[in-house]
């Protein structure tokens, strides 16, 4: 799944594409990736990022993941994949990020997605 987004003017340090890398193993997902793409060419790879774990809401057949920040265990994070037009299989995909302790997000990203076919 590919997702883009034009909003950010620091074309460098702008992500221009996020990838979600979702694996199975049947029906159960075993694996939940996400790697935001840099204009200036470095990949930010949440699993190198944050101590988490993911799960899925079967009936609002919505897949995330949590954690915390590895060099920072103040700061958490969760991303969220659910359904946006099923009719054209599109998803979105947004992402909160947390003080610990805090209900608020300090920053918040939100992403429309379409399924791509995987290597």
């Amino acid at each position: 799944m590919a997702c883009h987004t034009d909003r950010d003017t620091d074309i460098k340090n702008a992500v221009f594409k996020t990838e979600l890398i979702i694996k199975y193993n049947g029906s159960n997902v075993v694996s939940f990736d996400v790697l935001h793409h840099l204009g200036n060419g470095d990949v930010k790879d949440r699993e190198k990022q944050y101590d988490g774990s993911i799960g899925w809401d079967e009936k609002n057949r919505t897949l995330w993941w949590k954690g915390v920040m590895w060099k920072n265990r103040t700061i958490a994070m969760k991303g969220t994949l659910r359904p946006f037009n099923p009719r054209k299989g599109t998803w979105s995909y947004s992402e909160d990020q947390f003080t610990k302790g805090q209900d608020k997000p300090v920053w918040q990203g939100v992403w429309v997605c379409s399924e791509q076919e995987g290597d």
